[in-house]
């Protein structure tokens, strides 16, 4: 699946997370976000699987504009991975390993 962000912003009240921003994930490549905190890695995912919707821009995937329709399969088709110690926060220490 190819997802293709292009000048695409969200903000939250007064915080911008996302300004024009414009990026190609392309098929069939294995693609990592990297970033310090609130540089927007979750926001974009977020947006991806249809939790939140943009600002502006234009979000495709597979050159297609994601609708309800096709939401369950885009969420089961995407992965997040938080810092281990986010991981698991509820968790006791002892059962996180079992």
């Amino acid at each position: 699946m190819s997802i293709s962000f292009q000048k695409v912003t969200k903000s939250f009240d007064d915080t911008v997370a996302l300004k024009n921003f414009s990026f190609e994930f392309k098929k069939g490549q294995t693609s990592v976000l990297i970033g310090s905190s609130g540089c927007g890695k979750s926001t974009l995912l977020r947006l991806v699987v249809g939790l939140i919707k943009h600002d502006s821009g234009t979000i495709l995937i597979d050159n297609q504009a994601p609708v309800k329709s096709n939401l369950p399969f885009l969420r089961k088709k995407s992965v997040m991975l938080y810092r281990k110690e986010d991981c698991f926060r509820i968790l006791q220490p002892k059962r996180m390993f079992l």
